[in-house]
């Protein structure tokens, strides 16, 4: 048979030279797997998380042209931030992305920080 390898995309959230967050995915042919997202404890809760899940969408649309979520063992607070992207018009409950309010909330998180 023919074999294939995975592209692994490694993503680091920095905040004054100090990585803050970071997520793995690894794309095959037919589908991406985002697994080891991680945030310090003391920059949860302030938005940086949906930062991380905005652009690891983004990037699975890019490369595979959709993206899909299994919901099925996630923390409730991983489950929070789903729920606030879609509460907010960010994403859709199918996952894809309004362009235009992710980059309105990623700049006014953003601004807090600078």
């Amino acid at each position: 048979g023919v074999q294939t390898c995975a592209l692994p995309i490694y993503l680091e959230l920095t905040y004054r030279n100090e990585i803050v967050g970071n997520f793995h995915m690894y794309i095959d042919e037919d589908e991406g797997t985002m697994s080891d997202v991680m945030l310090l404890p003391r920059f949860r809760g302030k938005g940086l998380g949906k930062i991380l899940l905005i652009k690891a969408m983004d990037i699975s649309y890019s490369y595979l042209g959709g993206f899909e979520s299994d919901r099925r063992g996630m923390t409730d607070l991983q489950d929070n931030v789903y729920e606030s992207l879609i509460r907010n018009g960010i994403i859709s409950s199918n996952y894809e992305i309004n362009y235009d309010k992710a980059q309105e909330m990623i700049n006014s998180i953003v601004e807090k920080y600078l």
